[in-house]
């Protein structure tokens, strides 16, 4: 019965904390660099829309004057000034919808170092700060004012790719992220014929920034956008096209977006002393860890000292966190049970008119926690406990027999029993303590 409790009782801890977590959404903090494609119909509040209908939180800031470069941003106040809050998850940086598609020798001056400056002054702020960049969209019809200088301009498709090559470019070299908006735009485009500009043909209207909307969320939270209820004032059949898209391109190959380094590194050393294995974090990067001991039991302590309630091999695991990421390192050990220290000298052999009492009395539960049972078929005349040095801890007094004995008290480890009945029959148990 007692071990059918227990079952039941991990069986409902387990369900309470699954439950937890499915219910518990994520909460990220993201300032919006870029202009009027960021600001047109309020794209970062329609990101935070998403998020809140899949149950989870985001909390924004943005700085989008019309037209802006990424030098100017890379030399505005208030861009500055709200980067040094520091205390953003993401810098998510727009260019003007035109320049990263220029040519390389441009490109290379005009853009690239100031994304690499925008990248650098986030993380300056706030280590764990990563840039994201808005891969924007081709022009409805292209680029047609620079098609005479660079002539993959001339077309949608020509300057998409452009873009998407270029935005890329400034995610790998500043180890960042991008959200390849224009590869769903595309692909709704392509796909659905669904109208994304206004009548300019290079700003979005409300579909395409819902788009945007969609892909963002799937970058920011990487997490499956079709998880998302708000429609955005779009038909629901349209809006749900829309997220089934996103999570197909982005969701589904989000490891091809992001070149953020771990800087998460997780290693350690280990010492076993018959059942007691002690673990000390060596070389090791993180924020904060957790150790999985290979015999159902955790820890976050950073050193830690575990003794295991049986001889055998146990994979022990170590997992780093930093940043949102996190490296996992394990070792393997063989444990033994530790020597009873009985000071009744164990290896002396019984006398003729005494036998052992060993199978003749049970103690539970085992491992134990706050109370220790002890259930005998004779009459107990005295009960000793010893811990693993020696010494007495707890010694009955005569006549009073104990069926139940407390030891919340004492400290996690390993200790002996030993009993004796009228006769001078003795019986010992090992005890664990957790």
């Amino acid at each position: 019965m007692t071990h059918i409790f227990k079952v039941l009782k991990l069986f409902t801890i387990a369900f309470l904390l699954a439950g937890s977590v499915v219910a518990q959404g994520t909460s990220k903090n993201v300032l919006f660099l870029g202009n009027s494609y960021t600001y047109g119909n309020n794209l970062p509040n329609m990101v935070s829309q998403l998020a809140t209908s899949a149950g989870d939180a985001l909390t924004f800031d943005a700085n989008t004057p019309g037209g802006h470069r990424l030098f100017q941003h890379a030399a505005n106040p208030t861009s500055l000034q709200k980067i040094a809050v520091g205390t953003w998850d993401y810098v998510i940086i727009q260019a003007q919808s035109q320049e990263p598609s220029w040519g390389t020798p441009q490109v290379e001056n005009e853009v690239l170092p100031y994304a690499k400056i925008l990248s650098d002054t986030a993380r300056a702020a706030n280590e764990c700060a990563n840039p994201m960049f808005f891969m924007t969209w081709g022009r409805e019809n292209g680029d047609q004012q620079n098609c005479p200088i660079y002539s993959w301009l001339c077309t949608y498709e020509g300057m998409d790719s452009a873009l998407a090559a270029n935005y890329t470019r400034m995610a790998q070299e500043n180890k960042g992220v991008v959200s390849p908006v224009g590869k769903v735009w595309r692909r709704v485009r392509e796909d659905l014929g669904l109208q994304l500009y206004t009548g300019d043909g290079s700003h979005p209207n409300l579909t395409g920034s819902y788009v945007a909307a969609c892909a963002f969320y799937t970058s920011i939270f990487q997490k499956d956008p079709t998880l998302c209820t708000w429609d955005g004032g779009l038909d629901p059949n349209v809006a749900m096209q829309i997220r089934n898209i996103s999570k197909t391109v982005v969701y589904d190959n989000l490891s091809n977006f992001s070149f953020v380094e771990n800087h998460s590194i997780a290693n350690f050393s280990s010492q076993v002393n018959h059942d007691t294995v002690s673990l000390d974090v060596t070389g090791s990067v993180y924020d904060s860890l957790r150790w999985n001991l290979g015999d159902g039991n955790q820890s976050t302590s950073e050193n830690y000292t575990h003794i295991y309630g049986d001889s055998g091999m146990y994979t022990i695991e170590l997992i780093t966190f930093k940043c949102g990421l996190s490296d996992t390192t394990t070792q393997t050990v063989q444990t033994s049970l530790a020597p009873d220290p009985d000071p009744v000298d164990p290896g002396d052999t019984l006398s003729v008119s005494s036998y052992s009492l060993d199978n003749s009395f049970t103690v539970f539960p085992i491992p134990v926690t706050s109370d220790l049972n002890i259930n005998a078929g004779f009459d107990i005349e005295s009960i000793t406990i010893f811990d693993l040095h020696g010494r007495v801890i707890f010694q009955s007094e005569d006549s009073k027999p104990i069926t139940n004995l407390p030891v919340h008290h004492w400290k996690s480890g390993i200790y002996f029993l030993i009993v004796s009945d009228e006769l001078g029959n003795i019986g010992r148990k090992r005890i664990v303590k957790e």
